[in-house]
């Protein structure tokens, strides 16, 4: 049997990207910048948990681990990898003291504003590596179970984001991101009736919304910022919700380029995660706006020019291989 995508789970994955990207151009703690900043990572999470099916043994979670390794893990590595060269090649730093430098900050895979050397970027998906294993193996553990292990987990990372405790490999953030993956285990046991009480939770989510906007509240999950003595993820959890149930309602018609798109997000946040290489086109600009619109801009190009190399070259080979097997 053929698996088939949801065309609608891959737009708000897009939705959530682009986000993440205007969230990283827009001034720092505007109205727009709280909003984004309110939900944006957890809805990334939650349409991750969506696609996931966990696993049911051991042998098959052992399939699921080598995986996420090739397919999120292993990019990962190789955007690191980039940017160690660009530090050695073009900012010319010490080859030694930068590569002791680089191990500290992927051993530690921090986001910004930490009080350790931060990775950056790529601590998205080291978090999202091992929030998807670590729910996994609890799933093949405790079963019936997991969800109740998962929700003691994340309010002990919780804690330890409060208590400024930071573990390896971001592990304390990814026990936090569970809570997200709980949530959406709820919403497909219960779909019906999240679909009936839709409006309701649209409501609820326009209040969750408005209580970040009139607290100034962030929901940073990279610099463990977590507001509002932690209901902030509970508000986060209930916007997401109505997103999602907004457009599987509205996206049932079929958008196949943004669906399509919104299948490549990778691709998407590695271009992103090297826009330092090419910021020279934008750093130049004088006004502000005009600066963030062509940063915006150019990453999204960029984007699109990778996604669409990459699907010439898979059916450039999918079709020589055709032709071999044609002829044999």
């Amino acid at each position: 049997m053929v698996k088939t995508r949801k065309q609608w789970i891959d737009i708000v994955r897009l939705l959530a990207m682009l986000l993440v990207i205007i969230g990283h151009i827009v001034e720092y703690k505007s109205k727009a910048y709280i909003i984004i900043y309110s939900f944006h990572m957890p809805l990334f999470f939650m349409i991750t948990a969506l696609t996931f099916k966990p696993a049911t043994d051991f042998e098959e979670f052992k399939r699921h681990l080598i995986k996420n390794l090739k397919g999120i893990y292993l990019p990962c590595l190789i955007v690191i990898f980039l940017r160690y060269l660009y530090g050695i090649f073009y900012d010319h730093y010490d080859l030694i003291s930068y590569s002791g430098d680089m191990l500290y900050r992927l051993f530690w895979a921090n986001s910004y504003s930490s009080e350790v050397l931060y990775l950056g970027m790529p601590w998205f998906l080291i978090c999202l590596f091992w929030s998807k294993i670590i729910y996994d193996f609890l799933c093949v553990t405790f079963k019936d179970k997991a969800n109740l292990f998962a929700i003691i987990l994340a309010f002990s990372g919780f804690i330890l984001g409060r208590l400024q405790i930071f573990l390896p490999q971001s592990l304390d953030i990814a026990l936090v991101c569970l809570s997200f993956f709980v949530a959406i285990a709820i919403y497909k046991e219960k779909e019906n009736y999240f679909i009936k009480y839709r409006y309701l939770i649209y409501l609820l989510a326009l209040a969750s919304l408005s209580i970040f906007v009139y607290r100034n509240a962030l929901l940073e999950l990279g610099t463990r910022g977590y507001p509002l003595k932690g209901i902030s993820i509970i508000l986060s959890i209930v916007i997401c919700l109505a997103i999602l149930l907004l457009f599987k309602n509205i996206c049932a018609n079929k958008c196949n380029f943004l669906a399509f798109i919104g299948s490549q997000t990778l691709y998407i946040y590695i271009v992103h995660c090297l826009d330092y290489t090419y910021s020279f086109i934008w750093t130049w600009i004088n006004k502000t706006s005009l600066q963030a619109v062509v940063h915006f801009m150019m990453i999204l190009i960029f984007s699109l020019c990778l996604i669409y190399i990459r699907k010439w070259y898979f059916e450039n080979k999918a079709g020589q291989e055709e032709v071999k097997n044609a002829e044999s």
